[in-house]
């Protein structure tokens, strides 16, 4: 999978950006994020054969990552801490 699109919709809207950018962070899938009631309305035309919409994300994102050999826990170009002034 190089590229998917995560859908959610009320208090999973939010939950399925977090889950488009876990997939960016720790397996460099490109993953665009929808809410569902917007997804039908010009989105969906991207929808084509091979293409997953994703539950639970943070295990998909996990297994994918190891699969393609990643440590999910040192990606690239990602701090663990964030540091402030």
């Amino acid at each position: 999978m190089d590229r998917c699109i995560v859908i959610g919709r009320g208090y999973n809207y939010a939950t399925s950006f977090e889950l488009a950018l876990k997939l960016k962070e720790l397996t460099y899938v490109m993953a665009t994020s929808y809410s569902s009631a917007d997804f039908r309305h010009g989105p969906i035309v991207t929808v084509e054969p091979g293409l997953p919409a994703i539950l639970p994300g943070q295990l998909l994102a996990l297994h994918l990552a190891l699969s393609k050999g990643l440590n999910p826990d040192v990606p690239r170009g990602l701090q663990k801490v964030t540091r402030t002034l």
